[in-house]
């Protein structure tokens, strides 16, 4: 059996990776906010088990276990969410 990978491991090495492609410095600040992005799309979705399912540009939310439900998180999410499916 293969060993799951913890979303926050998983999260750092990605963030890591994203670092050292220096997109930043090489003017490329769309390509790094979306792969950002991404990176912590998965990391939610993967920590918290809050959304699943596939919208225009983001993805629906659905609300799989409330024992884990962090409000904060979630209205954040949400609104950006929102704000990028409006681009």
């Amino acid at each position: 059996m293969v060993a799951r990978v913890p979303p926050h491991v998983k999260a750092l090495a990605a963030l890591q990776a994203l670092v050292a492609e220096d997109l930043v410095a090489k003017g490329d600040i769309e390509q790094f906010y979306h792969r950002i992005s991404g990176i912590l799309r998965e990391y939610i979705e993967d920590r918290f088990g809050l959304l699943e399912g596939v919208g225009k540009v983001s993805k629906n939310v659905r609300l799989k276990s409330v024992a884990d439900f962090n409000e904060p998180a979630l209205r954040y999410y949400i609104t950006q969410a929102i704000e990028h499916d409006k681009r």
